[in-house]
């Protein structure tokens, strides 16, 4: 993100209203961060898929048995949810 782009008095509309451009800026650098926590996901269910494929069963039997693959349902859940919320305060129904 780069911060030399937002001015601290600009403004933009959004549906009509008047939203602070640092106030979105700070909005963009959570979803940088989720963005971040995605591509971790990304990365292991690639893991997942290569280990399936190789016929691995003892590192899926470890995925399951430590409870790996329910971390990373509880993870997507919680991106979703914290997108969802910036969604909601950007722009609310």
């Amino acid at each position: 993100m780069n911060k030399e782009k937002v001015r601290a008095n600009e403004v933009a509309k959004i549906d009509g209203e008047n939203i602070s451009t640092e106030y979105l800026f700070e909005q963009a650098k959570k979803l940088d961060a989720l963005s971040n926590h995605l591509d971790l996901v990304v990365k292991l269910l690639s893991n997942v898929n290569y280990q399936m494929i190789q016929g691995d069963e003892f590192a899926m039997q470890h995925l399951v048995g430590d409870g790996q693959l329910l971390c990373l349902t509880d993870n997507l859940h919680n991106i979703q949810e914290k997108v969802q919320n910036i969604s909601n305060d950007i722009c609310p129904d």
